[in-house]
């Protein structure tokens, strides 16, 4: 079952001009996605980029015209809860609902990730 209360208030469709796989015009358009999640942060608006989604039943719902390409699109809404960060030495962290109801969301501790002028082989 669904709670559509819980569903996203609004959706961003970003589309390209003919972009045809080339690089700039696809940098750019993750840019504005990213700008728009960084306003959106901080206006209070949760916001998460989908990128799978049903690419040619948008442009046949919405009548997006042919020589337009939807890169992604941003799902917007109201958070309902604040989620904890826990961070761990695991491989592959979760995201897990405590007894409580409360979500944990766990992150890889940072030194484990990067490393000055060298390629961290643990991140394979």
């Amino acid at each position: 079952i669904i709670d559509k209360s819980k569903s996203p208030s609004a959706y961003i469709i970003v589309l390209l001009k003919n972009p045809n796989n080339k690089w700039p015009i696809i940098s750019d358009g993750a840019a504005a996605i990213q700008n728009m999640m960084l306003m959106s942060y901080a206006k209070g608006i949760g916001s998460c980029w989908v990128g799978s989604i049903k690419k040619n039943r948008v442009h046949e719902l919405l009548k997006i015209p042919k020589h337009l390409t939807i890169l992604s699109t941003i799902a917007l809404g109201y958070p309902d809860e604040k989620p904890m960060v826990e961070e761990v030495n695991l491989k592959e962290p979760k995201v897990y609902i405590n007894t409580t109801g409360k979500m944990f969301i766990q992150k890889r501790v940072l030194e484990s990730i990067i490393s000055i002028n060298e390629f961290k082989s643990s991140l394979l």
